[in-house]
């Protein structure tokens, strides 16, 4: 950030992750959420995403959300349980960004009604992290529709 260059570096190797999952249990039809691996982010804090219609319902198993704080670097990708459809990919120079990203997520996420393509899971999330700062050549991709990278 402007003038705090030490704000930037992070020798923990903590970062952002791009997660999917099941829309509703559907396969084929794809959640996305912003995961944050941070050991100071309490837990039932770590994810960040457009909740069903307004917030008005969960999109996604609280139980598999994403990896556990800390994940060594060079670990990119992390997959939930076998059949979950549970997968998330580490986004890359997103250290020292991660509260930026998290706390404009957590302000768009549930605004208005959820419309596939238009108002969906995927807007706030890609919007918020280009506003954080991070490429989006460096933002994994993630399918409304379709097999995600790894899993049936």
């Amino acid at each position: 950030m402007g003038n705090q260059p030490v704000s930037e570096i992070d020798s923990f190797g903590l970062s952002l992750w791009v997660c999917t999952s099941r829309a509703f249990g559907i396969i084929g039809i794809n959640h996305t959420y912003m995961w944050d691996d941070r050991n100071e982010t309490p837990k039932g804090q770590r994810d960040c995403s457009m909740q069903g219609s307004s917030g008005k319902r969960n999109t996604h198993d609280d139980s598999l959300k994403g990896p556990k704080p800390g994940v060594e670097p060079g670990w990119d990708i992390w997959y939930g349980p076998p059949d979950s459809g549970v997968s998330c990919e580490r986004i890359p120079n997103s250290n020292g960004k991660e509260r930026d990203a998290i706390q404009c997520c957590r302000d768009k996420a549930n605004k208005g009604v959820w419309f596939p393509g238009l108002n969906d899971c995927h807007n706030p999330l890609d919007k918020c992290l280009k506003d954080a700062g991070i490429s989006p050549g460096d933002i994994p991709p993630h399918k409304r529709f379709g097999k995600n990278r790894g899993v049936e």
